[in-house]
């Protein structure tokens, strides 16, 4: 299964990017397919027809998770029960103002990297040691050492 973690150089991308410390601006699970199923602020957890869907003028780094078929089924069944639900704004910013309260979590709502996260979780995969998925910010998830970097695409 892979992960794409985007870098953007517009505006928005560029206040996401330094309040999270790092480069990363956004993240999604790349199905088999192609197609991407990710969360976005206005229309929520989603799927995307291919990586470069709505996406322009960013730079798109490709992760590879070594999985098994019964988990990537765990991922995607998860997946699919997400869509339709709603951006979590609180949490985007709870990165912000580098909240760590708890409070911040929403089972109802989805940041990008949080779901990601929490897919993986599902199908027993651990992307990051001693850290809840409430807390994973694209930059965060970057740091898994499970995930080997398949490439770079600008698009």
């Amino acid at each position: 299964m892979n992960i794409a973690l985007y870098r953007s150089n517009g505006w928005i991308g560029k206040a996401i990017a330094f309040w999270s410390r790092g480069r990363y601006t956004h993240a999604v699970i790349v199905l088999d397919d192609n197609r991407v199923i990710d969360a976005q602020v206005i229309k929520g957890v989603c799927i995307r027809e291919n990586i470069a869907d709505r996406m322009s003028k960013r730079i798109v780094d490709v992760f590879e998770v070594n999985t098994t078929s019964e988990q990537d089924e765990i991922i995607k069944d998860f997946l699919t029960r997400q869509i339709g639900k709603k951006y979590d704004y609180l949490a985007l910013i709870g990165f912000v103002l580098h909240t760590t309260k708890e409070s911040r979590k929403q089972l109802s709502r989805w940041i990008c990297s949080e779901l990601v996260f929490a897919a993986f979780q599902k199908a027993n995969i651990n992307l990051l040691d001693r850290i809840d998925a409430w807390k994973v910010s694209p930059t965060i998830l970057s740091y898994s050492t499970i995930m080997v970097p398949k490439g770079t695409l600008t698009i």
